[in-house]
């Protein structure tokens, strides 16, 4: 039972990561960083729910080809994503920061080199198909993850930004729950059976590695003060933690078992789920959380102005007939002109009680006091005409949200031929 929970847990976090990396590209500004962050977090995802998806082994006779074929896909796009992650997240290298990049280059060569003999061993011991399935998705993704956490510690290091210095240091987190519970078995069987060569040519980099990613935090201790020092001592305490809950972990079960597709992975992946959305949504990892606010807040008013206008356009049709309905809808949507700045300003707690800490900017606001406009517009052309009185209300709201009238009426122009085509699509016309 705790197997299969594990296995569950372990395709449910793959599919979870799937979905943090879409929220990303979906709301976010397409930036590299957002893109290469994206692709990274969706290939171990698919890397994760392919590979457990049948029964939790990696053994190509115990489930589907095309599922393995996934996953191996899934691996490879998350080195892509990584090796493009690199140099773009948080921010791209500054002069200064070029010379880290020699340690986190070694660090891959000598994980690389470990595990590509691993693969070889596997291959001569038990064949083509199996060391695939056993070693193939290994090959790059655990040396790009080792890489990518002592480059982050080596840019903590030399950035002057409080903020990027939380981004990289909630990334670091993330990742290496998962690599630290792999290094903790890992040291657990070594220590059991130190002559297994096709345990020891991989995991002895593996674990070396994740030692050297706290010895790196530890360092950053000394070179800062207040919350930065306090932040780098508890990440540094919180990735050896997770190699000791892999070994006790591993003493607890049969440990070569244990470190394939236990129940801890499965927890540790969910794990790492948690901390990317928390770190995307709260903490401003990719800068999305402007863009998610807005959204918030953006929403909440559009959504005060459909209210309204359906409420009122229901309650007319019934009481004075289908012809009034959408007029009585109109003028009450119209209405809530008089209390723009309310409602604007009840939006935005709403957007601060979600994302609390979060400032605007003025491209943001323009967007969305657009938006709102454009709703009043769908709104005016619910019957295919504007009246007179329309007008009226179109104009306040337009001067409510301060907008200027030459952009409004590019605006309205926008939402009209928008509506026209749709209507003509609906029609089964073509667009004159």
């Amino acid at each position: 039972m705790p197997w299969s929970l594990g296995v569950a847990i372990s395709v449910a976090s793959g599919i979870l990561l799937v979905a943090v990396a879409l929220v990303v590209l979906k709301v976010a500004p397409r930036e590299r960083a957002n893109l290469a962050f994206a692709v990274t977090v969706a290939g171990f995802g698919t890397y994760i729910a392919a590979s457990y998806a049948e029964d939790g082994s990696f053994s190509l006779g115990g489930g589907p080809l095309a599922l393995h074929a996934v996953a191996l896909l899934g691996s490879l796009a998350f080195f892509v994503g990584a090796v493009l992650l690199a140099p773009w997240f948080p921010t791209s290298f500054a002069q200064r920061e070029r010379r880290p990049i020699v340690l986190p280059a070694i660090v891959f060569g000598v994980t690389f080199l470990g595990r590509a003999r691993a693969l070889g061993l596997a291959v001569r011991e038990e064949g083509m198909s199996m060391a695939v399935a056993a070693e193939g998705f290994f090959v790059l993704t655990y040396p790009a993850m080792l890489a990518l956490l002592v480059l982050w510690a080596e840019r903590w290091r030399h950035a002057n930004d409080g903020r990027l210095r939380t981004q990289l240091a909630l990334g670091t987190a993330a990742f290496g729950t998962h690599v630290g519970l792999v290094a903790g078995t890992g040291a657990l069987v070594l220590s059991l059976d130190p002559n297994d060569m096709l345990w020891l040519v991989p995991m002895g980099p593996h674990v070396g590695a994740v030692l050297l990613v706290a010895a790196l935090w530890l360092r950053n201790v000394a070179g800062s003060t207040g919350a930065d020092a306090r932040a780098a001592r508890n990440l540094a305490l919180y990735l050896l933690a997770t190699v000791l809950a892999g070994v006790v972990v591993g003493a607890l079960q049969d440990a070569e078992a244990a470190a394939g597709s236990g129940p801890h992975y499965g927890i540790a992946r969910f794990v790492m789920v948690l901390l990317l959305a928390y770190a995307t949504v709260r903490h401003q990892l990719l800068g999305i959380d402007v863009k998610v606010r807005w959204t918030i807040s953006k929403s909440t008013v559009a959504a005060v102005f459909i209210a309204v206008f359906f409420v009122a356009s229901e309650s007319a049709a019934v009481f004075l007939g289908e012809k009034w309905g959408t007029y009585g809808g109109i003028i009450a949507a119209g209405g809530l002109v008089f209390a723009i700045a309310p409602l604007q300003q009840f939006a935005e707690r709403v957007a601060d009680r979600a994302m609390p800490g979060v400032t605007d900017t003025m491209d943001h606001r323009m967007r969305q006091q657009e938006d709102v406009y454009k709703v009043a517009v769908r709104l005016a052309l619910q019957d295919g005409t504007v009246t007179r009185a329309e007008e009226h209300h179109l104009a306040e709201v337009a001067e409510g949200l301060g907008i200027p009238a030459t952009r409004a009426l590019r605006l309205r122009e926008d939402v009209e031929g928008t509506t026209a085509s749709r209507r003509d699509a609906t029609s089964g016309q073509e667009p004159v």
